[in-house]
């Protein structure tokens, strides 16, 4: 329900008036009779709508208290009075009223004001929020937003484009577009262009141009323009949102420069490769022709190595045989008989001569009797070592020091050694034996 102050000094309107206004439906929050009255009961009661008598004593009349009402709380008014003086209406209009109820007054006039008055108020009040979130929102985005009259005159501009421009609140408006427009070709073409604009001959879209701000920089920005037109179409102005793009145009042209050095790199670096990949087959070409010559080398060479394999194992062939048959003719043809002159009876001239004569044959025939006692007994390298120390008279703690082996070990091989020698058991002496063989 909507809530009505009603304000008029004769007490009988007054009382008509909520009468009329309750029928209706109205909610009267209160009758005042005076000016200082009606603006203590509007604070207090903050009523949806005042009906005004223009004319009562005080020191406020009507006017006046509306005027105090309107900037305080801006409450909207209907006037009442009976007087149509020029004055009266003119100040009357300053506080741009809803509606004026001449008296004496109708019913129908009544409830025809207040429905009007009302309604008028809810329209205002829905466009001035809708102004408002329209200004909110210019105000946030991080676009320059600019409105010009249909010469260019700017009307708004909203502070991301004040910004932009190095200018501060409310100071732009009034300007016109080109003198924020360097001299030069972008200007000229605008003014020549402008009759057409007016013609609206021009497709709103997208322009390129330069900008200077309040301290003469240069930017440059996207203008993205469209017109502003009333109801019936007629040309009100233009707007436009306009964007900085000054840091975007140097980066791109930086990009261009560096996707042109890369370009210039890549090339000098594929001729680069071309050269390097001539030489690398050049190379191959001719490693391919080497390697056929040493595959041809390699053949003749393994031939000759197959022939000198058979060459030299033949030659070891007759190397054992030739030891073999030189070992067993001193053994067998030679050191018996040489045995049998020690046991005769000699003179101590002719023992000397036996002996050396025994020396030096078992120089002759020891190397072959090393390599003979491997092959003839099958001893392991260690056994060949630890039966050369027997024969020389090492015990077997010696041994173990010398070998840096343990007593048992050297133990253990000894008895593999008489086993091979087949003495395992027998009373003869090792070292003895290995002397005798050697």
């Amino acid at each position: 329900m909507r809530r009505i102050l009603l304000v008029d000094d004769e007490v009988i309107i007054a009382t008509q008036l909520e009468e009329r206004l309750t029928f209706l439906g109205y909610d009267i929050v209160g009758m005042a009779s005076s000016g200082r009255e009606a603006v203590d009961m509007a604070r207090r009661f903050r009523p949806d709508l005042i009906l005004m008598d223009v004319v009562m004593p005080g020191e406020l009349d009507g006017i006046a208290a509306a005027r105090c009402i309107r900037k305080e709380l801006g409450t909207p008014i209907v006037f009442l009075t009976a007087y149509t003086d020029k004055e009266l209406i003119e100040r009357a209009k300053s506080l741009e009223p809803l509606g004026y109820i001449l008296k004496p007054f109708q019913d129908e006039q009544i409830s025809a004001a207040v429905e009007i008055a009302l309604h008028n108020d809810r329209m205002a009040r829905k466009l001035h929020e809708s102004e408002n979130r329209y200004r909110e929102l210019m105000e946030i985005v991080p676009h320059g937003v600019v409105e010009t009259d249909p010469n260019l005159f700017i009307t708004f501009a909203n502070r991301a484009y004040q910004r932009m421009l190095g200018y501060s609140d409310r100071s732009m408006e009034g300007l016109h577009i080109l003198d924020l427009i360097p001299p030069g070709e972008q200007r000229e073409a605008l003014v020549k262009v402008l009759p057409r604009l007016h013609r609206q001959e021009l497709p709103p879209g997208t322009w390129i141009q330069r900008a200077c701000t309040s301290e003469h920089r240069i930017l440059d920005v996207q203008v993205d323009w469209d017109y502003r037109k009333g109801d019936n179409g007629s040309l009100l102005g233009f707007i436009a949102v306009v964007t900085d793009i000054t840091e975007s145009l140097r980066a791109q042209a930086e990009l261009r420069q560096a996707h042109d050095e890369l370009e210039s790199r890549i090339q000098t670096r594929t001729e680069e490769l071309r050269a390097a990949n001539e030489r690398l087959k050049k190379e191959i070409q001719e490693r391919i022709l080497a390697e056929e010559e040493l595959q041809a080398k390699r053949a003749n060479l393994e031939e000759v190595n197959t022939a000198l394999k058979v060459l030299l194992k033949k030659r070891d062939e007759n190397r054992l045989e030739m030891e073999e048959k030189v070992l067993l003719n001193m053994k067998e043809l030679a050191l018996p008989y040489l045995e049998k002159l020690r046991n005769s009876s000699c003179s101590s001239i002719q023992e000397a001569y036996i002996g050396i004569l025994e020396s030096n044959l078992n120089d002759v025939i020891s190397p072959f009797s090393k390599r003979l006692s491997s092959r003839f007994w099958n001893f392991t390298p260690a056994e060949l070592k630890i039966a050369n120390l027997i024969r020389l008279g090492k015990t077997t703690k010696e041994i173990a020091i010398l070998l840096n082996l343990s007593n048992k070990t050297v133990e253990t091989h000894r008895k593999n050694i008489r086993r091979k020698l087949k003495i395992n058991g027998k009373k003869a002496n090792l070292r003895s034996h290995l002397v005798s063989i050697q």
